[in-house]
């Protein structure tokens, strides 16, 4: 009787748990999954152009990073914490800077978690050739074919390419087998959470973003969360409550582009602002239009280590007078 129920228990064990992953290894599975259903990491494609706010400095060190006139290949590292905009950054210089329109090769892979460096050296002939990719079947091709027609591509012109997401420096080293230094001035973006892989990068070639200020938050929420209001003005009975709001966003831009977008759907009334700012947790968990903002940056916390995860947890459980005394005083 006893050895059933040790059997039992047992089999209960292996439904109901996992083994920890030493080391602050990540199962990359559940993440393919989930990046699928969002959209290229980081990257949000809700925020037009015109919306961009407190991306300037930033732009243009980009921009200067890519014109520089030396020749030999250069990787440019774009970094900083998940939902900050690193690929809405680049994109925006991938798509609308003349100068980008000097390389003539030109690719963006989105690398994430579970790097294949096969599927992304497919990927990268495939964007590489373009319509000429046809005469290549990129599928079928081995590791060393790839390899071959890679260097040959890029050993010809100068090239830009796009790593989005990248989360280990091995994962890059891998990649770059295939990166051949011709001398022509071929730029690599690399955008990454993790300051490792930043340091890849010479250091006037590291781009560091922080959250935003408090003026170009508001300036942000403001246009997503009022787009059919002149001059996306906030309404002055909303304003404390908007403030509010904007505090708990603490300058992440892709919390503020979510919230802000859901708000613009909502009654324009003190009431229901405030209702749905006491409720905010719950919206970021159960709302389907929010829980995307808790899925992207979980993903830095299943990147911890298992020692930081407890700690993590601990401090959760420690009152928030604790944390920023100061505020409590003023």
């Amino acid at each position: 009787r006893i050895n059933r129920q040790l059997m039992e228990l047992s089999k209960r064990l292996g439904r109901w748990t996992q083994p920890i992953l030493s080391g602050g290894s990540i199962p990359a599975t559940k993440y393919d999954t989930e990046q699928q259903q969002l959209y290229l990491p980081g990257h949000d494609y809700s925020i037009t152009d015109a919306e961009l706010v407190g991306i300037d400095k930033n732009r243009q060190t980009l921009i200067e990073s890519l014109c520089l006139e030396d020749c030999s290949l250069r990787i440019i590292a774009v970094w900083g914490m998940g939902g900050l905009g690193k690929s809405t950054l680049v994109n925006n210089v991938y798509k609308n800077e003349a100068t980008v329109s000097n390389f003539n090769y030109r690719a963006w892979l989105s690398i994430s978690q579970s790097c294949r460096v096969l599927d992304i050296w497919r990927n990268m002939l495939k964007e590489l050739c373009g319509k000429e990719s046809r005469e290549f079947d990129a599928e079928n091709m081995s590791s060393t074919e790839l390899k071959v027609e890679l260097t040959k591509i890029l050993d010809q012109k100068r090239y830009l390419i796009i790593l989005d997401d990248v989360w280990l420096a091995t994962d890059f080293l891998k990649i770059r087998e295939v990166l051949v230094d011709n001398g022509l001035g071929s730029r690599v973006i690399i955008t990454t959470r993790i300051e490792e892989v930043a340091s890849i990068a010479e250091n006037g070639c590291k781009i560091s973003l922080e959250p935003l200020d408090n003026h170009d938050a508001w300036l942000l929420f403001c246009r997503k969360a009022f787009p059919k209001i002149e001059d996306h003005i906030c309404p002055p009975e909303l304003e404390q409550c908007g403030m509010d709001i904007i505090d708990k966003c603490d300058g992440l831009p892709l919390a503020l582009v979510a919230i802000g977008s859901l708000l613009s759907f909502k009654s324009k009334n003190k009431k229901d602002w405030r209702l749905f700012y006491n409720q905010l947790i719950s919206e970021v968990h159960n709302n389907e239009n929010l829980n995307r903002v808790e899925k992207i940056l979980n993903l830095s916390y299943k990147h911890l280590p298992n020692y930081l995860k407890n700690c993590f947890l601990y401090l959760c459980y420690v009152p928030r007078r604790l944390h920023y005394p100061e505020k409590e005083i003023n």
